[in-house]
């Protein structure tokens, strides 16, 4: 990921777009698609003009064009952008449909639930010249964004240690309104479903990652994938990491991401910085009106996080250039993730 300093600097990549309007379509309109579609009504040079889903549509119009089959959709000549915001485990069909339409794409989390599959996706883009963006909104909250610049200046000093503790809840009933919840080609389980954007944050920071083992169960959820998970982690820096997620903890409590060097220590409580502890150095101030944590109802997130990267995005396309985030900005948390998950087969807990 680029810095905002470099990004008077960015060298174009791609054909830049010069319609008055970019033209959005979006696959998947559930909750997550109504959040892409509400960050996307606040800018004023893109619109979304069509979406998919496949259950019924009926009364649902409000403005746009509905298609059961995202095939079809793909067909129009006047979508410039898709937005995946389908299950989990239909991103990778979905990006790579678009992608061979000839459309940008823009992949909610995560970008995939196979790390070949979704590196095998940033090369097809690569070679369409169309851009594969992943959201990832939490890099770009302002004091994120300024412990990023501190670290890379070496400010902060060596890295030595970063934990990363996500100790959410989730109810059964969360997990049965939809088929592919809690499936492992479905949704992925906790760490990537729940625990992705702290966990990328935690090798943004420190990474990029070189090695990772983990354990995993299924403790309180009846449901195929696991619902609680830790794992440890090896930087190229020599830092060392450490993780978990569940969604087994009632009643949920904001994720905490600390990180220690030889300097000092900052430690977050969802978005507040909680302890700082580096002589001479002002704490990272906030934005006053950022998201709130997902720990006990998924609908807490906000969407001011996807508006600041929809507008990233979108001057992206305009100038031909790379957006803040790329494809591959996606992959490092994405591969200490599955290869955690690969060192450990989930184990069912034993009925009480």
């Amino acid at each position: 990921m680029r810095q905002p300093s470099e990004a008077t600097e960015a060298v174009q990549v791609r054909p830049p777009l010069s319609n008055p309007v970019i033209r959005v379509g979006i696959i998947g309109f559930g909750a997550i698609g109504h959040v892409h579609r509400t960050a996307l009504e606040s800018a004023g040079d893109a619109r979304v003009v069509a979406v998919s889903r496949s259950s019924a549509t009926t009364g649902l119009s409000d403005g746009l064009d509905w298609y059961h089959d995202y095939r079809e959709m793909l067909q129009r000549a006047d979508i410039d952008v898709v937005a995946v915001c389908s299950p989990n485990g239909q991103h990778i069909e979905h990006a790579r449909a678009a992608l061979m339409a000839g459309k940008h794409v823009v992949v909610e989390k995560p970008l995939g639930l196979d790390i070949d599959q979704a590196t095998q996706l940033v090369a097809l883009a690569r070679g369409r010249e169309l851009m594969l963006a992943s959201i990832i909104q939490r890099r770009f909250e302002p004091q994120n964004l300024q412990i990023k610049e501190l670290i890379v200046s070496g400010a902060l000093g060596r890295p030595v240690l970063g934990e990363a503790l996500i100790r959410w809840y989730r109810s059964q009933d969360y997990y049965d309104a939809a088929s592919w919840r809690g499936t492992l080609k479905g949704d992925g389980g906790v760490l990537l479903s729940q625990g992705l954007h702290t966990i990328d944050l935690l090798c943004w920071f420190l990474g990029p990652a070189k090695e990772s083992y983990g354990l995993t169960a299924t403790l309180t959820h009846d449901m195929e994938a696991e619902d609680t998970a830790v794992a440890v982690i090896r930087f190229a820096s020599g830092a060392l990491g450490v993780l978990s997620g569940t969604t087994a903890t009632y009643p949920g409590v904001p994720e905490v991401l600390s990180m220690f060097f030889d300097r000092g220590q900052c430690t977050m409580s969802g978005s507040d910085i909680v302890a700082w502890t580096f002589p001479d150095i002002p704490v990272p101030e906030a934005a006053p009106h950022l998201a709130g944590s997902g720990a006990g109802d998924p609908t807490a997130i906000g969407i001011e996080g996807h508006r600041a990267q929809w507008a990233d995005i979108l001057s992206s396309l305009r100038r031909g250039t790379e957006s803040l985030v790329t494809g591959e900005d996606a992959l490092d948390s994405l591969k200490v993730i599955l290869q955690s998950r690969r060192s450990s087969g989930t184990v069912r807990a034993a009925p009480c």
